[in-house]
Protein backbone atom coordinates (compact mmCIF):
# COMPACT_ATOMS: atom_id res chain seq x y z
CA UNK A 1 0.00 0.00 0.00
CA UNK A 2 1.12 3.49 -0.75
CA UNK A 3 0.41 6.15 1.84
CA UNK A 4 -0.80 9.95 0.46
CA UNK A 5 1.43 12.57 0.00
CA UNK A 6 2.55 14.31 3.31
CA UNK A 7 1.43 17.99 3.53
CA UNK A 8 1.69 20.57 6.37
CA UNK A 9 -0.95 20.51 8.93
CA UNK A 10 -3.06 23.48 8.30
CA UNK A 11 -3.40 22.48 4.54
CA UNK A 12 -4.80 19.33 5.38
CA UNK A 13 -7.28 20.42 7.75
CA UNK A 14 -8.27 22.80 4.79
CA UNK A 15 -8.61 19.77 2.34
CA UNK A 16 -11.07 17.90 4.78
CA UNK A 17 -12.84 20.58 5.89
CA UNK A 18 -13.16 21.90 2.29
CA UNK A 19 -14.57 18.50 0.98
CA UNK A 20 -17.28 18.24 3.93
CA UNK A 21 -18.86 21.77 3.22
CA UNK A 22 -19.18 20.85 -0.29
CA UNK A 23 -20.61 17.43 0.29
CA UNK A 24 -23.11 19.12 2.59
CA UNK A 25 -23.59 21.91 0.67
CA UNK A 26 -24.89 19.23 -1.99
CA UNK A 27 -25.90 16.62 -0.19
CA UNK A 28 -23.73 14.14 -0.98
CA UNK A 29 -21.83 11.13 1.34
CA UNK A 30 -18.04 11.70 1.75
CA UNK A 31 -15.96 9.28 2.84
CA UNK A 32 -12.44 10.58 4.20
CA UNK A 33 -9.41 9.10 6.12
CA UNK A 34 -7.22 11.01 7.71
CA UNK A 35 -3.87 9.28 9.10
CA UNK A 36 -2.17 10.38 12.33
CA UNK A 37 0.96 9.58 13.51
CA UNK A 38 0.07 10.79 17.30
CA UNK A 39 -2.51 11.01 19.72
CA UNK A 40 -1.70 14.50 19.75
CA UNK A 41 -1.75 15.35 16.33
CA UNK A 42 -4.94 13.33 15.94
CA UNK A 43 -6.39 15.33 18.93
CA UNK A 44 -5.17 18.68 17.32
CA UNK A 45 -6.39 17.60 13.63
CA UNK A 46 -10.01 16.86 15.44
CA UNK A 47 -9.96 20.15 17.61
CA UNK A 48 -9.36 22.49 14.69
CA UNK A 49 -11.40 20.67 11.88
CA UNK A 50 -14.30 20.02 14.75
CA UNK A 51 -14.16 24.44 15.59
CA UNK A 52 -14.24 25.13 11.53
CA UNK A 53 -17.29 23.28 11.44
CA UNK A 54 -19.34 24.34 14.17
CA UNK A 55 -18.11 27.72 12.87
CA UNK A 56 -20.98 26.22 10.16
CA UNK A 57 -23.52 25.38 12.11
CA UNK A 58 -22.72 21.57 11.83
CA UNK A 59 -23.02 18.96 13.99
CA UNK A 60 -19.61 16.91 14.98
CA UNK A 61 -20.58 13.70 16.49
CA UNK A 62 -17.84 11.13 17.78
CA UNK A 63 -18.07 7.59 17.49
CA UNK A 64 -15.03 5.26 19.22
CA UNK A 65 -14.93 1.41 18.50
CA UNK A 66 -14.18 -0.68 20.84
CA UNK A 67 -14.98 -4.93 21.24
CA UNK A 68 -18.18 -4.28 22.74
CA UNK A 69 -19.52 -1.82 19.81
CA UNK A 70 -17.38 -2.69 17.00
CA UNK A 71 -19.98 -2.18 14.15
CA UNK A 72 -20.21 2.06 13.44
CA UNK A 73 -23.03 1.51 10.92
CA UNK A 74 -25.97 1.16 13.51
CA UNK A 75 -24.76 4.14 15.80
CA UNK A 76 -24.83 6.73 12.50
CA UNK A 77 -28.42 5.29 11.30
CA UNK A 78 -29.92 5.69 14.53
CA UNK A 79 -29.24 9.68 14.39
CA UNK A 80 -31.54 11.86 12.80
CA UNK A 81 -30.70 14.89 11.05
CA UNK A 82 -27.75 13.63 9.21
CA UNK A 83 -27.42 15.88 6.63
CA UNK A 84 -25.95 18.65 9.12
CA UNK A 85 -23.69 15.75 11.32
CA UNK A 86 -20.44 14.93 10.23
CA UNK A 87 -18.95 11.72 12.34
CA UNK A 88 -15.36 11.19 13.66
CA UNK A 89 -14.67 7.55 13.86
CA UNK A 90 -11.65 6.55 15.33
CA UNK A 91 -10.13 3.00 17.20
CA UNK A 92 -11.27 1.02 13.60
CA UNK A 93 -8.26 -1.30 14.85
CA UNK A 94 -10.15 -2.24 18.36
CA UNK A 95 -13.14 -3.46 16.73
CA UNK A 96 -13.68 -6.93 18.23
CA UNK A 97 -13.73 -10.36 17.44
CA UNK A 98 -11.11 -13.24 17.16
CA UNK A 99 -8.27 -11.23 15.24
CA UNK A 100 -9.58 -7.73 16.33
CA UNK A 101 -10.52 -7.19 12.37
CA UNK A 102 -14.89 -7.36 13.06
CA UNK A 103 -15.00 -3.89 12.27
CA UNK A 104 -12.99 -3.98 8.74
CA UNK A 105 -15.12 -6.60 8.20
CA UNK A 106 -18.34 -4.66 8.89
CA UNK A 107 -16.77 -1.92 6.90
CA UNK A 108 -15.83 -3.81 3.65
CA UNK A 109 -19.72 -5.43 4.40
CA UNK A 110 -21.98 -2.70 4.74
CA UNK A 111 -20.10 0.24 2.69
CA UNK A 112 -23.09 1.07 0.12
CA UNK A 113 -25.09 2.34 3.77
CA UNK A 114 -22.60 5.37 3.98
CA UNK A 115 -23.14 6.12 0.28
CA UNK A 116 -27.06 5.36 0.57
CA UNK A 117 -27.66 7.74 3.43
CA UNK A 118 -25.40 10.48 2.07
CA UNK A 119 -23.09 9.69 5.53
CA UNK A 120 -20.38 12.56 5.93
CA UNK A 121 -17.58 10.72 7.96
CA UNK A 122 -14.01 11.43 8.63
CA UNK A 123 -12.14 8.38 9.87
CA UNK A 124 -8.71 8.76 12.04
CA UNK A 125 -6.27 6.52 11.55
CA UNK A 126 -3.05 5.32 13.04
CA UNK A 127 -0.84 4.08 10.56
CA UNK A 128 -1.20 0.74 11.36
CA UNK A 129 -4.93 1.08 10.56
CA UNK A 130 -4.22 2.90 7.35
CA UNK A 131 -2.23 -0.12 6.54
CA UNK A 132 -5.13 -2.70 7.34
CA UNK A 133 -7.59 -0.61 6.43
CA UNK A 134 -7.10 -2.24 2.25
CA UNK A 135 -6.15 -5.39 3.70
CA UNK A 136 -9.42 -6.36 5.63
CA UNK A 137 -11.63 -3.90 3.72
CA UNK A 138 -10.48 -3.46 0.20
CA UNK A 139 -14.19 -2.42 -1.13
CA UNK A 140 -14.67 0.00 1.72
CA UNK A 141 -11.00 1.36 0.53
CA UNK A 142 -12.36 2.06 -3.02
CA UNK A 143 -15.05 4.11 -1.78
CA UNK A 144 -12.89 6.87 -0.16
CA UNK A 145 -13.16 10.21 -1.27
CA UNK A 146 -9.83 11.65 -0.05
CA UNK A 147 -6.62 10.67 2.44
CA UNK A 148 -4.59 12.98 4.52
CA UNK A 149 -1.40 11.84 6.65
CA UNK A 150 -0.64 14.18 9.76
CA UNK A 151 2.45 14.16 11.39
CA UNK A 152 4.50 12.37 9.56
CA UNK A 153 8.13 11.28 10.03
CA UNK A 154 10.96 14.17 10.06
CA UNK A 155 13.86 12.63 8.68
CA UNK A 156 12.71 9.16 7.25
CA UNK A 157 14.34 6.44 9.52
CA UNK A 158 14.28 6.11 13.07
CA UNK A 159 16.81 8.69 14.02
CA UNK A 160 19.64 7.19 16.14
CA UNK A 161 20.91 9.15 19.53
CA UNK A 162 24.38 10.89 18.77
CA UNK A 163 26.79 10.73 21.56
CA UNK A 164 26.27 14.35 21.93
CA UNK A 165 23.50 13.44 24.26
CA UNK A 166 25.78 11.29 26.67
CA UNK A 167 26.59 12.87 29.98
CA UNK A 168 30.05 13.62 31.04
CA UNK A 169 30.74 13.55 34.82
CA UNK A 170 30.74 17.47 35.87
CA UNK A 171 31.46 19.10 32.31
CA UNK A 172 29.01 20.71 30.17
CA UNK A 173 30.80 23.42 28.05
CA UNK A 174 29.48 25.21 25.28
CA UNK A 175 31.85 27.63 24.12
CA UNK A 176 32.63 27.94 20.17
CA UNK A 177 36.08 25.79 18.98
CA UNK A 178 38.60 28.66 19.75
CA UNK A 179 37.55 29.75 23.55
CA UNK A 180 37.93 25.76 23.70
CA UNK A 181 41.61 25.54 22.42
CA UNK A 182 42.57 28.86 24.87
CA UNK A 183 41.14 26.75 27.71
CA UNK A 184 43.42 23.58 26.15
CA UNK A 185 46.55 26.19 26.33
CA UNK A 186 45.41 27.21 29.84
CA UNK A 187 45.06 23.79 31.52
CA UNK A 188 48.09 22.23 29.58
CA UNK A 189 50.02 25.08 31.16
CA UNK A 190 48.77 24.29 35.04
CA UNK A 191 49.67 20.70 34.13
CA UNK A 192 53.35 21.64 33.17
CA UNK A 193 53.59 23.68 36.63
CA UNK A 194 52.19 20.86 38.52
CA UNK A 195 55.39 19.22 40.64
CA UNK A 196 55.52 15.93 40.41
CA UNK A 197 55.14 14.79 43.64
CA UNK A 198 52.06 12.21 45.76
CA UNK A 199 50.42 15.42 46.74
CA UNK A 200 49.89 16.47 43.20
CA UNK A 201 48.28 13.01 41.79
CA UNK A 202 44.75 13.55 42.20
CA UNK A 203 45.16 17.51 40.72
CA UNK A 204 46.73 15.90 37.57
CA UNK A 205 44.45 13.22 37.11
CA UNK A 206 41.71 15.61 37.24
CA UNK A 207 43.45 18.26 34.74
CA UNK A 208 44.22 14.61 32.20
CA UNK A 209 40.11 14.24 32.64
CA UNK A 210 39.76 17.81 31.92
CA UNK A 211 41.77 18.30 29.19
CA UNK A 212 40.47 14.89 27.16
CA UNK A 213 37.28 16.55 27.58
CA UNK A 214 38.11 19.56 25.82
CA UNK A 215 40.04 17.43 23.22
CA UNK A 216 36.52 15.28 22.68
CA UNK A 217 34.69 18.85 22.19
CA UNK A 218 37.22 19.79 19.60
CA UNK A 219 36.64 16.59 17.56
CA UNK A 220 39.90 15.13 18.41
CA UNK A 221 38.86 12.01 20.14
CA UNK A 222 42.28 10.44 19.53
CA UNK A 223 44.09 12.58 21.86
CA UNK A 224 40.60 12.63 24.32
CA UNK A 225 40.78 8.87 24.27
CA UNK A 226 44.92 8.84 24.76
CA UNK A 227 44.83 11.69 27.79
CA UNK A 228 41.56 9.59 29.42
CA UNK A 229 43.99 6.26 29.40
CA UNK A 230 46.75 8.61 31.11
CA UNK A 231 44.34 9.33 33.63
CA UNK A 232 43.53 5.61 34.52
CA UNK A 233 47.27 4.65 34.49
CA UNK A 234 47.58 7.26 37.32
CA UNK A 235 44.51 5.85 39.58
CA UNK A 236 46.22 3.30 42.00
CA UNK A 237 44.32 5.28 45.09
CA UNK A 238 41.16 4.07 46.65
CA UNK A 239 40.27 7.38 47.26
CA UNK A 240 40.82 8.20 43.72
CA UNK A 241 37.56 5.86 42.99
CA UNK A 242 35.07 8.87 41.94
CA UNK A 243 37.62 9.98 39.31
CA UNK A 244 38.47 6.38 37.88
CA UNK A 245 34.59 6.21 36.93
CA UNK A 246 34.96 9.82 35.54
CA UNK A 247 37.44 8.78 33.20
CA UNK A 248 35.82 5.22 32.86
CA UNK A 249 32.81 7.08 31.80
CA UNK A 250 34.59 9.12 29.73
CA UNK A 251 36.07 5.92 27.57
CA UNK A 252 33.18 4.78 26.97
CA UNK A 253 31.48 7.87 25.76
CA UNK A 254 34.96 8.07 22.97
CA UNK A 255 33.57 4.36 22.33
CA UNK A 256 30.35 5.09 21.25
CA UNK A 257 31.11 7.45 19.16
CA UNK A 258 33.54 5.11 17.26
CA UNK A 259 30.75 3.13 16.68
CA UNK A 260 31.69 0.51 19.39
CA UNK A 261 28.73 0.34 21.37
CA UNK A 262 28.97 -2.89 22.86
CA UNK A 263 32.27 -2.05 24.38
CA UNK A 264 30.37 1.31 25.54
CA UNK A 265 27.82 -0.99 27.17
CA UNK A 266 30.31 -3.10 28.68
CA UNK A 267 32.04 -0.44 30.78
CA UNK A 268 28.34 0.98 31.64
CA UNK A 269 27.66 -2.77 33.15
CA UNK A 270 30.84 -2.79 35.05
CA UNK A 271 30.81 0.82 36.30
CA UNK A 272 26.83 0.66 37.62
CA UNK A 273 27.74 -3.01 39.43
CA UNK A 274 29.71 -0.95 41.18
CA UNK A 275 27.93 2.73 41.50
CA UNK A 276 24.23 1.90 41.27
CA UNK A 277 23.12 5.34 42.57
CA UNK A 278 25.10 7.26 39.77
CA UNK A 279 22.34 8.42 37.51
CA UNK A 280 24.63 9.94 34.83
CA UNK A 281 25.55 6.68 34.48
CA UNK A 282 22.37 5.16 34.33
CA UNK A 283 21.44 7.49 31.60
CA UNK A 284 24.18 6.71 29.19
CA UNK A 285 23.76 3.53 29.64
CA UNK A 286 20.22 4.03 28.34
CA UNK A 287 21.28 5.80 25.57
CA UNK A 288 24.06 3.10 24.66
CA UNK A 289 21.51 0.63 25.18
CA UNK A 290 18.57 2.43 22.72
CA UNK A 291 21.58 2.30 19.86
CA UNK A 292 21.72 -1.23 20.43
CA UNK A 293 18.28 -1.97 19.94
CA UNK A 294 17.10 -2.55 23.34
CA UNK A 295 14.64 -0.23 23.53
CA UNK A 296 12.48 -1.50 26.28
CA UNK A 297 16.07 -2.31 28.59
CA UNK A 298 16.61 1.64 27.51
CA UNK A 299 13.33 3.01 28.73
CA UNK A 300 14.08 0.70 32.02
CA UNK A 301 17.20 2.04 32.74
CA UNK A 302 16.31 5.87 32.15
CA UNK A 303 13.58 5.60 34.39
CA UNK A 304 16.37 4.64 36.64
CA UNK A 305 18.25 7.48 35.95
CA UNK A 306 15.80 9.82 36.63
CA UNK A 307 14.27 8.41 39.61
CA UNK A 308 17.92 8.47 41.27
CA UNK A 309 18.00 12.42 40.49
CA UNK A 310 14.79 13.80 39.72
CA UNK A 311 16.19 17.18 39.75
CA UNK A 312 18.69 16.96 36.97
CA UNK A 313 16.92 18.60 34.01
CA UNK A 314 19.58 16.73 31.64
CA UNK A 315 18.57 13.33 32.76
CA UNK A 316 14.81 14.31 31.66
CA UNK A 317 15.75 15.36 28.41
CA UNK A 318 17.82 12.64 27.54
CA UNK A 319 15.05 10.42 28.77
CA UNK A 320 12.69 12.23 26.80
CA UNK A 321 15.31 12.09 23.39
CA UNK A 322 15.41 8.29 23.95
CA UNK A 323 11.76 8.04 24.17
CA UNK A 324 11.63 10.31 20.69
CA UNK A 325 13.85 7.79 19.48
CA UNK A 326 12.25 4.44 20.24
CA UNK A 327 9.22 6.65 18.20
CA UNK A 328 6.94 7.74 21.60
CA UNK A 329 6.68 10.73 20.52
CA UNK A 330 3.18 11.39 22.61
CA UNK A 331 5.13 9.80 25.43
CA UNK A 332 8.39 12.01 25.65
CA UNK A 333 6.42 15.23 25.16
CA UNK A 334 5.33 15.69 29.37
CA UNK A 335 9.15 14.40 30.06
CA UNK A 336 10.53 16.96 27.63
CA UNK A 337 8.35 19.30 29.62
CA UNK A 338 9.32 18.28 32.48
CA UNK A 339 13.12 19.36 31.49
CA UNK A 340 12.12 22.62 30.85
CA UNK A 341 10.42 23.06 34.48
CA UNK A 342 13.79 22.11 36.38
CA UNK A 343 15.80 24.63 34.08
CA UNK A 344 13.08 27.21 33.14
CA UNK A 345 15.91 29.41 31.58
CA UNK A 346 18.08 26.76 29.72
CA UNK A 347 16.66 27.58 25.63
CA UNK A 348 18.25 24.01 24.86
CA UNK A 349 15.22 22.19 26.58
CA UNK A 350 12.50 24.15 24.62
CA UNK A 351 14.34 23.46 21.59
CA UNK A 352 14.37 19.55 22.37
CA UNK A 353 10.52 20.08 23.09
CA UNK A 354 10.23 22.05 19.77
CA UNK A 355 11.72 19.29 17.68
CA UNK A 356 9.98 16.54 19.12
CA UNK A 357 6.41 18.42 18.59
CA UNK A 358 8.03 19.50 14.69
CA UNK A 359 8.17 15.18 14.39
CA UNK A 360 4.81 15.22 15.78
CA UNK A 361 3.74 17.87 13.26
CA UNK A 362 2.33 20.35 15.41
CA UNK A 363 4.03 23.36 13.84
CA UNK A 364 2.24 25.66 15.92
CA UNK A 365 2.96 24.42 19.34
CA UNK A 366 6.82 23.89 17.71
CA UNK A 367 7.04 27.29 16.97
CA UNK A 368 6.06 28.80 20.11
CA UNK A 369 8.94 26.70 22.08
CA UNK A 370 11.56 28.71 19.49
CA UNK A 371 9.90 31.74 20.29
CA UNK A 372 10.60 31.15 23.79
CA UNK A 373 14.21 29.47 23.23
CA UNK A 374 15.15 32.71 21.44
CA UNK A 375 14.29 34.72 24.77
CA UNK A 376 17.21 32.40 26.72
CA UNK A 377 19.81 31.41 23.96
CA UNK A 378 21.42 35.01 24.50
CA UNK A 379 24.40 34.91 21.87
CA UNK A 380 24.51 30.99 21.31
CA UNK A 381 21.24 31.26 19.33
CA UNK A 382 22.80 29.38 16.23
CA UNK A 383 21.06 26.21 16.71
CA UNK A 384 17.28 28.27 17.43
CA UNK A 385 17.65 29.96 14.44
CA UNK A 386 18.57 27.30 12.27
CA UNK A 387 15.59 25.48 13.97
CA UNK A 388 13.24 27.91 13.30
CA UNK A 389 13.57 28.08 9.53
CA UNK A 390 13.31 24.24 9.55
CA UNK A 391 10.16 24.26 11.28
CA UNK A 392 8.69 27.20 9.27
CA UNK A 393 9.28 24.90 6.17
CA UNK A 394 12.36 27.08 4.98
CA UNK A 395 15.00 23.45 5.15
CA UNK A 396 17.24 25.34 2.29
CA UNK A 397 17.54 28.14 4.46
CA UNK A 398 18.56 26.32 7.50
CA UNK A 399 21.47 24.22 5.64
CA UNK A 400 22.64 26.99 4.65
CA UNK A 401 23.24 28.88 8.11
CA UNK A 402 24.80 25.44 8.61
CA UNK A 403 27.06 25.55 6.17
CA UNK A 404 28.07 29.39 6.99
CA UNK A 405 28.72 28.13 11.04
CA UNK A 406 30.92 25.73 9.57
CA UNK A 407 32.97 28.18 7.03
CA UNK A 408 33.10 30.39 10.14
CA UNK A 409 34.06 28.42 12.59
CA UNK A 410 31.68 28.96 14.72
CA UNK A 411 30.64 25.36 14.89
CA UNK A 412 32.83 22.09 13.93
CA UNK A 413 31.68 19.22 12.54
CA UNK A 414 31.53 17.26 15.56
CA UNK A 415 28.86 19.74 16.77
CA UNK A 416 26.81 18.46 13.79
CA UNK A 417 27.22 15.37 14.00
CA UNK A 418 26.62 15.12 18.12
CA UNK A 419 23.31 17.27 17.82
CA UNK A 420 20.33 15.06 18.17
CA UNK A 421 17.66 17.96 16.54
CA UNK A 422 20.48 18.25 13.21
CA UNK A 423 20.27 14.59 12.91
CA UNK A 424 16.60 14.92 13.18
CA UNK A 425 16.40 17.47 10.44
CA UNK A 426 18.70 16.59 8.57
CA UNK A 427 19.61 13.21 8.75
CA UNK A 428 22.74 11.04 8.93
CA UNK A 429 24.24 12.42 5.80
CA UNK A 430 25.79 15.55 7.74
CA UNK A 431 27.10 12.99 10.08
CA UNK A 432 29.80 11.69 8.45
CA UNK A 433 31.38 14.79 7.92
CA UNK A 434 31.64 14.13 4.20
CA UNK A 435 29.13 16.55 3.18
CA UNK A 436 31.52 19.23 4.03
Amino acid sequence: MTLPDRHPFAENISVLFEELKLAIQWNRPSILLAICRSNSSQMKAENDLKNKLQQLGIRVIKIEVSGHSPFVFQQILNLRGRDKIVFFISNIDWGGGPDGKDTYRNLNMNREILVENQVKAVFWLTRTEALNLPNYAPDFWAFRHQVVEFAASRGGERTKLPVGLLIWHGQNINDAPEKVKERIETYERFMIELPNSHESLSSRIELLYTIGYLYWILGDTTKALELLQSGIDLVHRPELSIIRTWLMNGIAILYYEKGEYKRADGIYRDLIAKYPGDSILRINSSITLCVLGKNFDAISESKKAVKLNATEARIWNRQGCIYMSAGKLDEAVPILKRAIELAPTSSVFYESLAICYYMLGLMDESANQIRIAYNYAGDQHFFTELYEETIHGRPEKSLGLLRAALTSGKISKADIRRNFNVQIIFGGSLFDGSSH
